[in-house]
């Protein structure tokens, strides 16, 4: 896939059908991440396009008489006939959270903007049920060095601000986060873009 100014080439497919003559592609998580993350490719009808290349020797695809598809260079890219938009919010499949090094991680079903994440709108409770025992973040921020964690993706890993921390220890007192059984998170839909 290339847009105006980002290209990705895909990796593999989950399932490919044909629905009679065209190829129905589902595409990999990890290309559809990658692709999520390219903020200039596949928005829009505009910026996404599709070039066609194999090694030598080797085809994308073949018709029925083992006759190989003609290649469709990069510099020549077909623009896409029916584009749909992006609708899928993402949802938060699970977390973990480290008290040692104050890290909250979140595990996202689809990449997300790292700088959309709004601290304040997650929360940590005792209960899956009720918010008795809970705090809601103040403070904290997704890593500054380029090298961890620091860019859109499923997962996002945010350092807990000093006084969130203090207060999460001093709920522990209050059953909060003593361990897995009394530790949950609730996010809004605000949470992450």
């Amino acid at each position: 896939l290339s847009g105006s100014s980002q290209s990705h080439r895909l990796t593999g497919a989950v399932s490919v059908t044909d629905n009679v003559g065209i190829l129905v592609v589902k595409l990999t998580a990890f290309d559809l991440n990658t692709i999520k993350r390219l903020r200039n490719l596949a928005t829009n009808a505009s910026n996404t396009y599709l070039s066609v290349d194999a090694p030598a020797g080797q085809y994308v695809v073949e018709n029925m008489v083992n006759i190989g598809v003609v290649s469709v260079p990069s510099s020549n890219a077909i623009g896409v006939r029916n584009y749909t938009a992006d609708t899928t919010r993402p949802v938060l499949q699970n977390f973990s959270l480290d008290m040692d090094s104050g890290t909250l991680r979140l595990t996202f079903s689809e990449t997300v903007k790292a700088s959309s994440l709004a601290f304040e709108t997650v929360l940590l409770q005792s209960s899956a049920s009720s918010t008795t025992v809970s705090h809601a973040l103040h403070s904290g921020g997704l890593p500054t060095n380029s090298s961890v964690d620091n860019y859109d993706d499923p997962v996002l890993v945010v350092h807990l601000g000093t006084t969130d921390l203090n207060e999460l220890k001093r709920l522990i007192g209050f059953g909060l986060t003593v361990g897995q059984s009394s530790t949950f998170v609730s996010i809004t839909s605000s949470t992450a873009d």
